[in-house]
């Protein structure tokens, strides 16, 4: 006898592709919000200012600023396919590993210390698990 089996059903990946959205979406809002936060309690003096363990200058935070504002619209604009989801991993993933290393590289010029490489890095890792979940969507069909 031969044995078919059906792909997944539609309403599967879809709702796979749902949750990476959100994922998107609410670690988007945390990375604008935290440096929403730092740059309006900084001038432009280039002091450092400390918000969720995280070292920030206005330049800093006007970066995770960026940083929340891309992952969110990858989430707003139903694009979180796996290959946005792991270049938007890397972007994060890659700094993040260099500052986590060697903070004190950047503490003067961005106020950046190790929690912020670390941040970025556990940002990568969830986008990277949000690709592996779009990924074992699409082998399904």
């Amino acid at each position: 006898t031969v044995r078919v089996e059906s792909p997944a059903p539609e309403s599967s990946r879809a709702s796979r592709r749902d949750v990476a959205q959100y994922v998107c979406l609410l670690l988007g809002l945390i990375w604008a919000v935290t440096g929403g936060i730092a740059v309006a309690r900084l001038s432009i003096d280039g002091s450092v200012v400390t918000v969720a363990g995280m070292g920030f200058t206005a330049i800093c935070g006007w970066g995770a600023i960026t940083i929340g504002v891309i992952i969110g619209l990858i989430g707003a604009f139903n694009s979180a396919d796996r290959g946005v989801l792991l270049a938007a991993a890397t972007l994060l993933l890659a700094p993040g590993l260099v500052i986590a290393a060697v903070p004190g590289a950047f503490a003067s010029s961005l106020g950046a210390t190790s929690s912020n490489g670390v941040a970025m890095c556990i940002s990568a890792a969830i986008l990277i698990g949000m690709a592996e979940l779009q990924r074992s969507a699409t082998m399904r069909r």
